[in-house]
């Protein structure tokens, strides 16, 4: 079946300058597609979230009691699938499994999402700012119950927004800059250009190290501790930007529609971060499981763009406490899960003819009814439709096999 496909670039970046008008959620600044020189760093040690020193016991058939990760079944994954199952579905598949992930054995995992203070936000990026419009929302929260949220726009053009489940800063019209010079796969498929920028290169003005620094302290500012988490950054040089910005100007934008900016100076450089946290060697997605909201890096809880002269947006969602218990899950093996998708395209006949690309395991939340999460095992398996390479991208439970959601 045909997902629903984002819309055009133009009105993305409207809601990226007009977040605050709105009440929106997630902006796009940073690519989805994963490359193999990808930077992965540890930001801190996690306090509760890490997993266990110690496998939980469990008994076999003598009534003894013995180590779970021995008593788990030779859980092993290939490195890429390989296969054409039939004249819909086709495996020319990565598998993308973190090194550090131990035995397919997961243990249970409960998360609290954190409270942000939003004053320290504020008194961060728009204590100096003269304010021209301020705004009041009612707006849900992660249980559904409604909250206020505010929003700030200031005289210059930028905008601050404090919502009950995030809070996003917008230097103004500098966010649309950056936006026709770098689109990730949720702002635009045809417009696409992550993988055009680097993720080792180092930019004259700050390191990575410098950059993830100065993540790290807005993060401690707020209150809020990712624990064990990935950062990465894109390093956007002015030479890359001026050639995309000049792309999606021939693609079909004129000057006067948009704030449009085709001449990128060294001055204009920054870095596009991303930062998740990770939760036994796995990276934990916090996105809605619906058309929306895709299981990529462009939806990381914390994203942004940073440069010399400061960040140019930053927005933080969805960080968590999680507790890891001593009972766990064995996930099902690689060959059964390869069944269950073959399963889903062999029933479902209005199913396009697709190809599975990329096969990622990950921890993925689920809302539970008292305002935290459940952490489950997921493969996110994301492919194209063979007839027009368009992206699709479906969910699958990593213990019972259980489709979730069907995303893109």
């Amino acid at each position: 079946m045909r997902k629903m496909r984002i819309g055009k670039a133009v009105a993305v970046a409207g809601v990226i300058a007009m977040c605050f008008l709105a009440g929106c959620g997630k902006t796009e600044d940073a690519g989805s597609q994963d490359q193999e020189e990808k930077e992965e760093t540890t930001a801190g040690e996690s306090g509760e979230g890490g997993g266990l020193e110690i496998p939980a016991k469990e008994e076999d058939e003598t009534g003894e009691t013995t180590d779970a990760s021995a008593a788990s079944p030779k859980w092993r994954v290939p490195s890429d699938y390989k296969d054409k199952v039939s004249d819909i579905l086709s495996f020319d598949a990565e598998v993308i499994v973190s090194d550090t992930f131990q035995g397919g054995i997961f243990y249970k995992t409960k998360g609290r999402y954190q409270e942000y203070d939003g004053e320290a936000f504020q008194e961060l990026f728009f204590a100096d700012r003269k304010i021209r419009d301020r705004y009041t929302y009612e707006m849900p929260d992660r249980s559904g119950m409604e909250k206020e949220g505010y929003a700030w726009q200031s005289e210059d053009g930028g905008s601050l927004c404090l919502y009950p489940t995030e809070a996003i800063y917008s230097a103004g019209a500098e966010t649309d800059y950056y936006f026709y010079g770098f689109c990730d796969i949720t702002g635009n498929v045809t417009m696409y250009n992550a993988d055009r920028y680097s993720l080792t290169e180092e930019l004259d003005f700050m390191t990575r190290e410098e950059a993830k620094q100065r993540v790290s302290e807005v993060l401690e500012g707020m209150g809020l501790s990712a624990g064990e988490a990935v950062f990465q950054a894109y390093a956007l040089d002015a030479p890359t930007l001026c050639e995309e910005s000049e792309r999606v100007y021939e693609w079909g934008f004129a000057e006067g529609d948009v704030d449009f900016r085709t001449a990128w100076e060294k001055e204009h450089e920054a870095y596009a971060f991303q930062m998740w946290q990770m939760c036994q060697g796995l990276p934990v997605w916090t996105v809605n499981m619906d058309p929306l909201s895709v299981a990529d890096e462009s939806n990381a809880p914390v994203t942004g763009i940073l440069r010399e002269d400061g960040f140019v947006r930053f927005y933080v969602s969805d960080i968590l406490d999680l507790k890891t218990e001593e009972e766990y899950d064995v996930l099902m093996p690689f060959e059964d899960i390869i069944g269950k998708i073959e399963e889903k395209y062999a029933v479902d006949a209005m199913m396009e003819k697709t190809v599975i690309r990329e096969m990622r395991l990950c921890a993925l939340t689920v809302r539970d009814s008292h305002g935290g999460c459940i952490l489950t095992p997921v493969w996110i398996c994301t492919g194209k439709l063979a007839e027009d390479d368009y992206p699709v991208q479906t969910a699958f439970d990593a213990v019972t096999g259980e489709e979730i959601a069907n995303n893109l």
